[in-house]
Formats: C-alpha cells, structure tokens, sequence
C-alpha cells in the first residue's frame, strides 16, 4: 500500500482526479449527484492505492474539514470545470 507523506499526500487527489477523468461522467450537477456505482468504483481504486486512515489523518491536520469526501468533491467540480473549457 502507498502512504502518503508530506508533499506526496497530493497523489491522492490526483489520483482521484484521473481517474474521475477517465470514467465518470461530467454531466452532473456536482459530486452529490454522481450515480453511486461510480463513487464505489472510484473508492475501490483508491483503496487499492491507498491507507485510507493515513489519508484522512493527514487531510484532517490541515483542517481540510470533510477529509477524503470534501477532497473528491471538489477534484470533481475541478475536472468538470476542466472538461468545459
């Protein structure tokens, strides 16, 4: 498993962001809304990736409240902005 350190925690959402970009739908009116298989889906490969505990102890210092949720919401809302222009 893959523990993120220090400056390599941003794997995690770029990770997220790929693989968002590769196989969920930008259609969508933010993260709430994404059918759930893709959600399952996405933590299914990031759990494959990642120490979810480590994760969201590492997000959770920052004070980014909401952790792994509020970090896949917006890489959502980023590539879909992307995905516009």
């Amino acid at each position: 498993m893959y523990t993120p350190v220090g400056k390599s925690r941003d794997m995690f959402s770029r990770v997220a962001g790929l693989y968002m970009w590769q196989t969920i739908p930008f259609d969508k009116i933010g993260w709430d809304n994404v059918e759930q298989h893709y959600k399952d889906a996405l933590m299914n490969h990031l759990r494959e990736n990642f120490n979810f505990d480590e994760v969201e102890r590492d997000y959770e210092a920052r004070n980014l409240t909401g952790g792994i949720t509020t970090v896949l919401m917006k890489r959502y809302a980023d590539r879909k902005y992307q995905a516009r222009k």
